[in-house]
């Protein structure tokens, strides 16, 4: 595994008027080097808008909270 598995999930709730042209996905690959550049420390980032089962998702994205492995609530507006 890569950094032994360590991953952060994060839910971005984007406002229906926002400056955000396209999706959070064509941003985020459209713009992939800035977040990503090839000698910085992130690998990748994966984006995918929630479609169903939000109460799993968020859950999900909570557990390192719930299990005491993470103290720190990432949310994004843009």
């Amino acid at each position: 595994k890569i950094n032994a598995g360590y991953h952060y999930h994060s839910i971005t709730l984007i406002p229906p008027r926002s400056r955000l042209t396209g999706s959070l996905v064509d941003h985020f690959h459209k713009k992939d080097l800035i977040y990503c550049p090839i000698d910085g420390s992130l690998q990748r980032i994966h984006v995918e808008p929630i479609t169903s089962d939000l109460a799993y998702v968020t859950d999900y994205a909570f557990k390192g909270i719930k299990n005491g492995r993470s103290t720190t609530i990432s949310s994004s507006f843009p």
